[in-house]
C-alpha cells in the first residue's frame, strides 16, 4: 500500500512539472511518465478495506490548489453552517469518497473543536472539485482551520492547515505545551450563528447576597427552533469554580420542566419556537475569583435531526462597588456613615440606598438626594441614625440585631453598551439583513468596549454622551469582504448610512431612575422605566452594629461666660470637665460585682496653644447614668489665633475588687505630679469604651491683652542725643570756607 502510494506521487509529480525546465536523472528500472498507473487508484481502494486499521496518505501528492473558503454559509430553514472546500484531483481515475471532513478549532482555546462534512458519497473526477461541508454546530468566535480529511474506504487523504511546530537539533519541539492558545499563522475564519438559531448565554445574577451562595443565570432563547428535547451540559473551566446544577431553578419564564438528577447537566425536555428561559445556578468558589469562565454545551433535537450550541462565557465576578462604614457613638443615638466608591473605576449610578431595621435597633435615614452618580474619586456618602430598642445592657443575638444593607445601582458600561447593542439589533431586525444580526450586534459590542476605556466611560457620564465608532473604526469593511456575495450586496452602504445617523448615546436621569437617551436624526428616544430597570444590579450584605461596654460623654464647661467671646493670652480661666457614663451600647451585661476603672487623657502638648493646670491624666471609677464625674481645670492660652479646644480621650485599665474605692476618683493628682496609670494598670483591658467628646472641633479666639501696654526700655539701648542736621546752604558755605582756607596756606 505504501509504496504503491508512493508510485503514484511520483508520477503526479512528474506531470505537474511536466512544463518546467528540469535535469533529468535517468533511472535504471522505471520512468514515471511513462508508467500507466490507471486503474492502481481503484485498486488500492479496494484493498484498504481489507486493513485493520485507516491508512492515512497525505493528500498534497495526489491533489492540488487545497483551499477552504473563509465564507460562511448559513441555512435558512435550520441551525448550523457551511463552508465550501475546493481542490484539484491530478489523477485520471475517479476517486469514489465516503464522505469529506474539515476541523476547526477555537482560537482562544483549542479544546474545542468543530467537525464539519460532507452530506454524503460523491466522486472526484479530474480537475477542480468544489465540495460544501455542513455542520450542526452553532457558535460564534474566530476558529482556525486545522484539518481536511477526503476518506475512501479506508484510504484517508489528509491535508494539515496550521504549520508544523519546529524541531531543535535535540529533538524538542516548539510546539504550545499547553495547547490552549494555538498560533494565528495558518487560515482561519470567522464563524457566526443565524439571527434566529438557538442562544444561550450566561451572566451574573442582578440580586446578590454576600452571606449567600451566589449564583449565574442562564438565558436561553429557541428562536426559530421547536425543540423535542433540549440538554445544556455545563462545564467549569475556571480554578476553584464549582457549580451547584442540582440546585438549579428556572425563574421569569412560563416553561417549568427542569430535570437536575445528572451532574453538570440540565434537561429542559420539550420547549416551543420562541421561548426564553431563564435559569438560575448556584456556585461557590474554593477562593476569590475576578472572572469565571463557564463552556456551555446545548444539544437539542428538532424535526430536522440533532443539533449542537457551544459557547465559552466569561462573567465578570468581582464586584464594582465597596462599602465602608464610619460609626459615631452619641448617648441615645448612633450615627453611621456608608461610603459607596467604585472598585474598577467605572462611574455607577446609585439608584437606591436601604437600611432594614432589626429587632434590637431601629433605624432612620437622613435625607440625601438619590440616585446619585459615584466616580472613583468622588464617593458616595449616606448617613443613617441607629437607635437601639431593647433595654440597656441586654444579651444581644448578633444574627437578629444585624442590620441588612440593600444597594442598587446601575453600571455606566453595561447601560451603554446594551443600549446601544438594543439599537442596532432593531435596526437589523427591520432591514433585510436579519440573518447576520448574530454578527453585526456582536462586532459592535466587541469593538465599542475596546473603544472605551474607564477615563472615557467617566467622561461619557460627565458629559451625559457617549460617542458611538465610527465605521472604520469598528472595522465593516473587513467583516463585509468575508461574506458570501449575496449578503455583501448593500450590507456596506446601510452600515455607513447607520453610522452617519446615529453618532452619538447621551446619559440622563429622569424621575430617579437612570435612563438613557439615544439620540437618532435629533430625536432623543428616552428608553422607558421597565427596560432600564433590566440594567439595575441589588447587593444585599448584613451590616453588625458595633458594640461598646461602656460610652463616656465628655463635656468642658467654661465657668465664665465672658471667656466664651474671647480668651486672653495669659490669663487663666476656670473650666470643669464632666464625665458621664451609659451602657446602652452593650452587647451584654456585666456581673454587678465586677469594677470598671477608665483613665482620661487631656491632649494639651508643651509646645500647643495652652496651659492645662489640673490633672491632665487620671483614673476614675464607673458610675450610674444619673452621676456625673466632675473635675476642676484651669486653661491658660499662650497664643494669639483661632484655637480648638484641648481634646480629651478615655482608655480603660484592669482593677480588682479590692483596690476599688467608692468615690468617683482614684486620685486627683497635682499638675506637677506623675499622672500616667501604673504598669499593672495598664494591662489587657477587661471592657471596652468610647468617647463621646462634646466640644471636639469647638474652637476659640485668643487676643492680647489691649488695654495696657507696657514698655520697657534698656539703658544700653538708649540712643545717643540727636545733633541738629545742617541745612543744604550752610553745608555749601562750609565747603568754601574750607577751600579758601587751604589757599592761603
Amino acid at each position: 500500500m505504501r509504496v504503491m502510494l508512493s508510485l503514484l506521487g511520483k508520477v503526479v509529480a512528474r506531470r505537474t512539472t511536466r512544463a518546467l525546465p528540469r535535469i533529468r536523472s535517468a533511472s535504471a528500472w522505471l520512468d514515471e511518465e511513462t508508467v500507466d498507473v490507471s486503474g492502481v487508484l481503484g485498486e488500492l481502494v479496494s484493498f484498504s478495506e481489507e486493513l485493520p486499521y485507516n491508512f492515512s496518505a497525505p493528500m498534497s501528492d495526489f491533489f492540488a490548489e487545497i483551499d477552504v473558503s473563509p465564507e460562511v454559509e448559513l441555512h435558512s430553514d435550520k441551525d448550523g453552517f457551511g463552508l465550501n472546500v475546493r481542490l484539484k484531483h491530478l489523477l485520471d481515475d475517479n476517486l469514489a469518497v465516503d464522505r469529506v471532513r474539515l476541523r476547526l478549532v477555537l482560537v482562544s482555546d483549542a479544546s474545542q473543536e468543530i467537525l464539519l462534512q460532507s452530506d454524503g458519497p460523491l466522486e472526484l473526477k479530474r480537475g477542480l472539485a468544489a465540495i460544501q461541508v455542513h455542520s450542526n454546530v452553532t457558535t460564534y468566535g474566530h476558529y482556525l482551520i486545522d484539518k481536511l480529511v477526503v476518506e475512501s474506504k479506508k484510504l484517508h487523504f489528509s491535508h494539515e492547515f496550521q504549520p508544523k511546530p519546529q524541531t531543535t537539533p535535540l529533538g524538542i519541539t516548539n510546539a504550545n505545551m499547553s495547547g490552549r492558545r494555538p498560533s494565528m499563522s495558518g487560515p482561519s475564519l470567522l464563524v457566526y450563528p443565524h439571527g434566529d438559531s438557538l442562544e444561550a448565554r450566561a451572566a451574573l445574577s442582578n440580586d446578590i447576597h454576600i452571606d449567600k451562595l451566589r449564583s449565574i443565570v442562564l438565558t436561553i432563547a429557541t428562536g426559530r427552533n421547536s425543540t423535542e428535547s433540549l440538554d445544556l451540559r455545563l462545564k467549569s473551566a475556571s480554578a476553584g469554580l464549582r457549580l451547584h446544577t442540582a440546585d438549579a431553578e428556572i425563574i421569569e419564564s412560563n416553561h417549568s420542566q427542569l430535570d437536575t438528577s445528572q451532574a453538570g447537566l440540565l434537561k429542559l425536555g420539550a420547549v416551543d419556537a420562541g421561548t426564553n428561559v431563564k435559569v438560575r445556578v448556584p456556585y461557590s468558589t474554593e477562593r476569590s475569583l475576578d472572572e469565571l469562565t463557564v463552556k456551555l454545551d446545548a444539544s437539542y433535537k428538532t424535526s430536522q435531526g440533532m443539533f449542537s450550541y457551544l459557547r465559552t462565557s466569561v462573567i465578570v465576578a468581582a464586584l464594582p462597588l465597596d462599602v465602608d462604614v464610619n460609626d459615631i457613638f452619641k448617648s441615645q443615638a448612633l450615627f453611621s456613615r456608608f461610603s459607596i466608591r467604585t472598585t474598577n473605576s467605572i462611574p455607577l449610578k446609585v439608584t437606591n440606598v436601604e437600611v432594614r431595621e432589626s429587632q434590637a435597633y431601629g433605624v432612620r435615614a437622613l435625607p440625601c438626594p438619590l440616585p446619585m452618580t459615584v466616580f472613583d474619586k468622588q464617593p458616595a456618602s449616606l448617613t443613617y441614625k441607629i437607635t437601639r430598642r431593647d433595654a440597656e445592657g441586654s444579651k444581644l443575638n448578633k444574627k437578629e440585631a444585624a442590620l441588612a444593607l440593600t444597594v442598587e445601582y446601575v453600571r455606566s458600561d453595561e447601560a451603554i453598551f446594551e443600549k446601544l447593542g438594543d439599537v442596532l439589533e432593531k435596526a437589523v431586525a427591520n432591514s433585510p439583513f436579519a440573518a447576520l444580526r448574530r454578527l453585526l450586534v456582536p462586532t459592535l459590542l466587541n469593538r465599542a468596549k475596546s473603544y472605551a476605556p474607564s477615563q472615557q466611560l467617566e467622561q461619557a457620564v460627565l458629559l451625559n454622551e457617549f460617542q458611538v465608532p465610527s465605521y472604520e473604526a469598528t472595522g465593516w469593511g473587513k467583516i463585509v469582504a468575508s461574506l458570501t456575495a449575496d449578503k455583501r450586496q448593500g450590507l456596506d452602504e446601510w452600515l455607513q448610512e447607520w453610522h452617519s445617523v446615529n453618532f452619538f448615546i447621551s446619559w440622563s436621569t429622569c424621575n430617579l431612575s437612570p435612563l438613557l437617551i439615544f439620540v437618532q436624526n435629533n430625536q432623543k428616544l428616552v428608553l422607558d422605566e421597565p427596560v432600564a430597570a433590566t440594567f439595575s444590579r441589588k447587593i444585599r450584605l448584613s451590616v453588625e452594629v458595633p458594640t461598646v461596654d461602656v460610652l463616656h460623654t465628655v463635656t468642658l464647661h467654661l465657668d465664665n461666660e465672658d471667656s466664651k467671646k474671647a480668651f486672653v493670652i495669659g490669663r487663666p480661666m476656670p473650666a470643669t470637665l464632666t464625665i458621664k457614663h451609659t451602657r446602652r451600647w452593650a452587647a451584654a451585661e456585666l456581673a454587678s460585682d465586677t469594677p470598671l476603672a477608665f483613665a482620661y487623657t487631656i491632649d494639651a502638648p508643651t509646645d500647643g496653644p495652652w496651659l492645662v493646670a489640673g490633672p491632665k491624666r487620671s483614673r476614675f471609677n464607673y458610675k450610674s447614668d444619673n452621676e456625673e464625674t466632675k473635675i476642676s481645670l484651669v486653661l491658660v492660652p499662650l497664643k494669639p489665633g483661632v484655637h480648638l479646644l484641648p481634646s480629651i480621650d478615655i482608655q480603660p485599665v484592669t482593677t480588682s475588687a479590692g483596690t476599688s474605692e467608692p468615690s468617683g476618683m482614684s486620685r486627683i493628682l497635682s499638675p506637677g505630679q506623675n499622672s500616667a496609670p501604673t504598669e499593672e494598670e495598664t494591662t489587657q483591658p477587661l471592657v471596652s469604651c468610647e468617647t463621646d467628646y462634646r466640644n471636639s472641633g469647638e474652637s476659640v479666639l485668643v487676643v492680647r491683652e489691649a488695654r495696657t501696654t507696657t514698655v520697657t526700655v534698656r539703658e544700653r539701648d538708649i540712643m545717643p542725643a540727636l545733633q541738629r542736621i545742617p541745612t543744604a546752604t550752610e553745608s555749601v558755605r562750609a565747603s568754601v570756607d574750607s577751600t579758601r582756607t587751604s589757599r592761603l596756606q
